[in-house]
């Protein structure tokens, strides 16, 4: 090891004396020539830095190296030899230069331990005390002469004398044990400084920008926790649809849907399962069965960390959707998100029942959705769970179709035919309709990438978010970076205060709360060591620990537990100091330079335009000064074959080689092939030991995550201002933003960097000691936090039950068994509803008072929100047995939806079979029929009374859209579903919409044309209201429920300014863009609805008709409600959706389904059965449908990917439905029988 050490040394000396004597010496060293003489102040400006540089450098590293230099220079010099001499003379100068700066630090090192030692001596007396006090300072005072003595003696130096530059004299750090010493890097003591003057040519303006940014970070007060009453109850969803996902031996880069997203989102559940506010979390995501990926994709749960009891920690969950053994890429998954919508409430359901069953009080906190599909699938689940929703976005698609169609590369057609991207828009559209927060990385992403879209306005969320507005919603955007794993790392980093404050707080939970039954005390860091070999297959996340400052090695944690290394800034082992010597990347890098020695610039990304890595190159060759004072190091991803490659990246490889070429870079610039994820650390540590400087010069970064990771490893960094590089700098302080089109700004930037060893170091420093800003624990303590703080903001006027485990599945008791329950739970027995909470053993007296201020008091371990619950239930209504709804008895569910007075033949024709088909099987009492209804109740009765239809056949009618719930309970009564009426009122103002359409579409024309009229149902009678005249609901006007006829007068308002090619567009398209363009106005200003289509047959054409509900109101949602509300599975409901219209074949697999309404996409996809029946014949009495597939065109269903691997979807002629909807009931049931039998075998 020594030899390595002397060797490593030595080499270093050599390479620095050498480029002193060739770059480095003034004009005093050289011959008085002509050529001398003419030597610009410029020059000898230069050469004052190179010395300064050098120098510097040189007092760094070892004095056993630097004397064997002067040993070997002295040698050579006997032999004669001009340079030899220069050598002898220089290696000896620097080693007595370096000797004196030991001994300074000898008598710092001396005076610290003194320091230490009398601190922790006991004073006999206050004399005692002061003796010492005073010969301290005497000390001190000594050494600061000492050292103002060693500043003068280096003035006289060579190094300090050489400059002549316009500027005065400037002052520079030398610090002792640098990265590039032999003693393999600087500890966690504070290091120790000599302030030497060098005189040089120096920007005042630049400096002080670089005093700015290399202090350290303003002291940030520690926020109240608002956590503190949420102690272990929490419940986290998170789903990522797309990819493959897995725990371990993630296959990031396999294919383009698994990539970084699938590595967030892991590590974001594994650090949420360390809080102690959490629980539970479950990362929702695909089943995949297909033979060409690995079978743990298709493993139903992973765990990932374990937690308390059997059901707490961090799960991957694998939920079924699409083609059950094909790998599908997420282009193609848009057809079966709302199938796993489905599954996920289903899931989330049955977890909450279990961890109620088990004695645990929890509550569905967040559902929280990653990228555009899984986003939808977060806004299926909220609105069905009636939970909050949040999302982040990683990728948008506004964004890149902006880009895409700026480069050219793509038109409009084949970039939707490629990657499906008005249906990613409109689902991200839907997010922000229902989010309550969107994550973001950066600012830039909020201003420049969200603010795109149309249902976003930085603006209008700064008003409202200090001007709430009912009815008006815009989501806040939080900005919280990513955490980072830092395990993978090759360097010991600092500790996580963060982490530090779980561990604390899962102890205090420990000794001070109640457990709960089957619950573990396991803490964390337990867990931690004991999860690889669990039973259940859990780990911890890997989460690096240190010991706070000053914590020798060895020493155990406060919080108890395992010794915890010491703090330290990267450190390098000593045979690494030698870039020859290294790890195996160094030698691929090293080959490339004539001096490996000199410090690197480096570059890491793949060869991308926007990676901008010209510009570096370019300021590179430019630069005399930068290219003799460093390399260049372009890690440009993996390549076998430059032509081989993608015709980007061969068109930025070339332009960098023909840069490499122009400039005459060959030995100063290395571009090594190959590096795989295990040299990414070591490609960092190669800078880093050299002293060198990443650079990211993106045109535009989104994050920045390698901007984080050179941080970690302790390099200064210059990156584009365009970008997340800002945020991370202000946070890290661990280097400056530039100009990345600017090649001149960018090597200004490393040149200020490089010759300035304190920058260097500052910056080196406060990388490594804020790098912690950035770890996981801390991210979720802000996650959390934001959630929190958002719902205190909205200050919901109650909490649904529906929120808390236990009360998902749980039907209200009839009266005469509320007083038989109340006398069991006082005898300590029966089904409580205090099973529901965590506090088994109380029993839950319906007759307290629940508005005194006592209740706190007398019921342990219940909370203000679950007094706030308690308080806000209505016990009576509750337990009427009248409420009882008749669709609770049923075994399956038939849904037949009535798009329009135009299909009521056709549905009354099906409905009287079915009922003829249940009876001769004897299965009416167990399967309950409803509708699906765009009439008013009252109007939908008529008609089916007119058919010979009583209205007492069905069990339910969702009227208006899905703007009405009518149940049919004991006695025959027809009751409006109240608490559904109030789920659906989530963000929905009648009059401010009512409002904002009136100026929408009676903006003034020139030709003046009247006003469209709006018309609202009530009760299946329409009334027609002008805009400006009727505002207030008034008697017979819906509340929940606006009907807009879009006649050719209301799309000629409504479609100005489109220009003259939309009025030779034909009808039914233009019909769609101008109800486009009116979502966008009314997503603009901050109104959230949900929108339904309707074309009605008239005569030769279409009539359009736009019917507004609440965001939460329509019929598929109804349908999931329902589903929730009578406690049947979602695949024991069974739609019969009647096609008008239908294109294409089954056996041809392009078979589309033409509707009159626009949500039937919704109502065909999910878990649910579903019969579509085409070929309606034409009844008499009634004109044909007009010509050429309108509905196919524009409201069509392709049934193909419903169709593909699944028995849910059947087609059916007309007047064979009836037969078809009671196969797929016979087919459910028995496959019902089947499930238990399985399960038990």
């Amino acid at each position: 090891m020594a030899a390595a050490e002397s060797s490593g040394g030595n080499a270093w000396v050599e390479s620095y004396l050498d480029a002193l004597l060739t770059y480095g010496l003034s004009s005093e060293y050289l011959k008085s020539t002509k050529e001398a003489k003419a030597k610009s102040k410029a020059q000898d400006a230069d050469r004052s830095a190179y010395s300064r540089y050098y120098v510097n450098s040189l007092l760094n590293l070892d004095e056993q190296a630097l004397h064997s230099a002067w040993s070997k220079a002295s040698s050579a010099t006997k032999q004669g030899g001009e340079k030899d001499a220069r050598l002898q003379y220089l290696s000896w100068r620097i080693w007595h230069m370096r000797r004196r700066l030991a001994a300074v630090e000898q008598d710092q090192r001396g005076a610290e331990e003194e320091s230490a030692l009398t601190e922790d001596t006991a004073y006999t007396s206050d004399e005692e005390e002061q003796e010492l006090t005073k010969a301290m300072s005497r000390g001190s005072l000594e050494l600061r002469k000492l050292q103002r003595n060693k500043s003068k003696s280096r003035d006289q130096s060579p190094a300090g004398s050489e400059g002549h530059g316009k500027s005065g004299a400037a002052e520079v750090s030398f610090a002792k044990g640098g990265p590039a010493s032999a003693s393999g890097g600087v500890e966690g003591a504070p290091k120790s400084k000599l302030k030497v003057k060098v005189v040089g040519h120096t920007d005042a303006a630049l400096e002080t920008v670089f005093e700015d940014l290399v202090g350290s970070p303003a002291s940030e007060k520690t926020p109240h926790a608002p956590l503190e009453h949420r102690t272990d109850r929490l419940y986290v969803i998170l789903i990522s649809l797309h990819g493959l996902v897995r725990g371990d031996k993630m296959e990031l880069g396999r294919d383009s849907d698994t990539g970084g997203q699938v590595k967030y989102v892991v590590e974001l559940a594994k650090a949420l399962a360390l809080h102690p506010s959490v629980f539970r979390v479950d990362l929702l995501t695909r089943l995949i069965k297909d033979p060409s990926v690995d079978a743990s994709y298709g493993e139903p749960e992973e765990c990932l960390v374990k937690g308390r009891g059997s059901l707490g920690g961090a799960f991957i969950v694998r939920l079924p959707c699409g083609p059950p053994t094909k790998y599908v890429s997420k282009e193609l998954l848009w057809p079966y998100v709302r199938e796993f919508a489905d599954r996920g409430i289903a899931h989330a359901t049955s977890t909450l029942a279990a961890i109620a069953e088990s004695g645990r009080r929890c509550e569905l906190y967040a559902v929280h959705g990653h990228y555009a599909d899984a986003g939808e699938v977060a806004v299926l689940m909220s609105s069905s769970l009636d939970v909050h929703m949040v999302m982040t976005g990683h990728s948008l698609g506004r964004n890149k179709l902006e880009h895409l169609l700026a480069s050219g590369s793509m038109t409009r057609s084949e970039i939707e035919s490629a990657y499906a991207i008005s249906r990613r828009i409109e689902a991200e559209e839907r997010c922000l309709d229902n989010a309550m927060l969107v994550f973001t990385s950066t600012r830039q992403e909020v201003d420049e990438q969200w603010g795109l879209y149309d249902g976003y306005s930085p603006q209008l969320s700064r008003v409202l978010r200090f001007h709430r507005s009912f009815g008006r919603h815009m989501p806040n955007m939080k900005v919280i970076p990513p955490g980072l794993d830092f395990s993978s790392l090759k360097v010991t980093m600092p500790e996580d205060p963060t982490l530090r404050e779980f561990e604390q707080a899962r102890a205090a939970q420990d000794l001070l709360s109640p457990r709960a039954p089957h619950s573990s005390a396991t803490t964390p860091r337990a867990l931690t060591d004991a999860g690889a070999g669990s039973a259940s297959g859990g780990t911890a996340p890997p989460t690096p620990t240190a010991a706070p400052p000053g914590t020798a090695a060895g020493q155990q944690s406060p919080g108890g537990g395992e010794a915890l290394p010491p703090v330290a800034v990267p450190r390098l082992p000593a045979d690494m100091m030698d870039p020859h010597g290294g790890p195996p990347i160094w030698k691929d890098i090293s080959r490339f330079l004539r001096n490996p020695l000199k410090p690197a610039i480096l570059a890491m990304s793949r060869p991308d335009h926007k990676k901008n890595l010209t510009t570096l190159v370019q300021a590179f060759g430019k630069h005399k000064m930068l290219r003799e004072l460093a390399n260049l190091v372009l890690v440009m991803g993996n390549r076998d074959n430059i032509d081989s490659m993608a015709s980007g990246s061969q068109k930025v490889l070339t332009q960098v080689l023909k840069l490499i070429d122009s400039h005459d870079l060959y030995g100063s610039v290395a571009y090594p092939k190959h590096h795989t994820q295990a040299d990414i650390s070591d490609i960092y540590l190669f800078s880093y030991a050299t002293r060198g400087v990443f650079v990211n010069p993106a045109l535009q970064e989104p994050f920045g995550l390698t901007v984080i990771e050179a941080a970690a490893h302790g390099v200064p960094t210059v990156a584009t201002k365009n970008g997340g590089p800002v945020d991370i700098m202000a946070t890290l302080h661990h280097g400056v933003t530039v100009d990345p089109t600017d090649p001149d700004a960018v090597a200004l930037a490393l040149l200020r960097i490089l010759t300035n060893p304190q920058t260097w170091d500052d910056m080196s420093g406060n990388g490594v000691k804020n790098i912690m800003a950035y770890s996981w624990p801390s991210h979720c303590k802000k996650y959390l936090e934001a959630i929190e703080a958002e719902k205190r903001v909205i200050k919901s006027h109650r909490k649904h039950d529906r929120t808390m485990s236990g009360l998902l599945n749980k039907r209200p008791a009839p009266p005469e068994k509320a007083k038989q329950q109340a006398d069991e739970n006082a005898l300590g027995g029966g089904d409580s509803m205090t099973r529901y909470f965590t506090s088994p053993h109380i029993a839950l007296d319906l007759n307290l008072d629940l508005s005194g201020g006592g209740m706190r008091k007398t019921i342990s371990g219940m909370s203000s929100d679950d007094l706030a619950i308690l308080q806000g239930a209505d016990s009576e209504g509750m337990l009427r047995a009248g409420d009882v709804p008749l669709g609770q008895s049923r075994r399956s569910l038939v849904l037949v939806p009535l798009d329009s007075d135009y299909v009521l033949p056709e549905a009354t024709g099906a409905i009287s079979a079915l009922l003829e088909g249940l009876e001769s099987r004897g299965q009416r009492n167990d399967v309950g029929l409803g509708l699906l209804s765009m009439l008013g109740f009252e109007s939908t009765c008529q008609h089916m009374e007119a058919a010979g239809i009583a209205r007492d056949e069905f069990d339910l009618m969702v009227c208006n859209s899905g703007a009405d719930l009518w149940l049919q309970v004991s006695g025959g009564r027809w009751e409006a579903d109240e608490l559904y009426e109030g789920q659906i009122a989530f963000e929905w103002d009648r009059i401010l919409l009512h409002r904002m359409l009136t100026k929408i579409i009676s903006k003034p024309q020139e030709d003046n044309r009247r006003l469209p009229r709006l018309k609202a149902s009530a009760c299946g009678v329409w009334h027609e209201l002008l805009y400006n005249v009727q505002e207030e609901p008034a008697g017979g006007v819906h509340p929940r429920h606006i009907c807009l006829e879009l006649d050719p007068e209301s799309q000629a308002i409504l479609s100005a300014g489109m220009g003259p090619r939309s009025r030779a567009t034909p009808a039914h398209i233009r019909t769609l863009a101008v109800v486009d363009r009116l979502k966008k106005r009314l997503r603009s200003k901050g109104m959230r609805a949900s929108y339904n289509l309707q074309l009605v047959p008239r005569e030769d054409e279409y009539l359009a008709v736009l019917h507004i509900t609440p965001l939460r109101a329509s019929r598929p949602l109804a349908l999931r409600y329902l589903s929730q509300k009578l406690a049947l599975q979602q695949d024991n409901v069974v739609v019969m959706a009647l096609a008008p219209e239908t294109t294409g074949s089954v056996e041809g697999g392009d078979l589309v389904a033409g509707s009159y309404c626009s949500d039937t996409q919704d109502l065909v996809g999910g878990m649910q059965q579903v019969c579509v029946v085409t070929g309606a014949p034409t009844r008499e009495g009634r004109p044909p449908l007009p010509s050429g597939d309108i509905l196919s065109q524009s409201l069509g269903v392709s049934m193909q990917p419903y169709l593909e691997g699944t028995s849910r979807v059947a087609v059916a002629a007309s007047g064979e439905e009836a037969a078809a909807v009671l196969q797929l009931i016979e087919q459910q049931q028995h496959q019902g029988k089947e499930t238990p039998a399985k399960a038990e075998a």
